[in-house]
């Protein structure tokens, strides 16, 4: 198994449990690699942690059921979120806004199956930056 379809099998196995408690163990155990190579390579290729994604990820799915009316403290339980200030607090890191303006006017696609490929470093920001020093 190349790299490419270890990290797709990462993510299939990420979406599919997406409401059930998820560790660095049970994802990595999906890949075939030890958790320190399949850690390092998902954040190489991704371009954020496995467990920061699997955050951003059900924060995708979070949004969509309130967008379609869920209660918010629902949402965080079915996302296995331990507090509704902790589901809010993550909510506004990654949306830039809090989950309460979600049901107001706000209409979300579900979201769609991940890919590698489209995904590879969609959250490094485009070109890295090469300092030096003019004289």
């Amino acid at each position: 198994m190349n790299h490419i379809q270890a990290l797709q099998a990462v993510l299939d196995y990420i979406d599919d449990n997406i409401k059930n408690p998820i560790t660095a163990d049970m994802i990595t155990a999906q890949s075939g690699y030890s958790a320190y190579y399949c850690s390092r390579i998902f954040t190489e290729t991704i371009g954020i942690p496995m467990m920061s994604y699997v955050t951003w990820r059900r924060l995708q799915y979070a949004l969509y059921d309130l967008s379609n009316g869920k209660k918010v403290i629902d949402v965080a339980m079915e996302y296995n979120f331990e507090t509704h200030g902790g589901f809010t607090k993550a909510f506004v890191h990654w949306f830039g806004f809090p989950p309460s303006l979600c049901r107001l006017r706000l209409t979300v696609n579900p979201p769609s199956k991940p890919n590698v490929k489209i995904l590879a470093n969609k959250f490094s920001g485009g070109n890295a930056m090469n300092p030096h020093i003019i004289e």
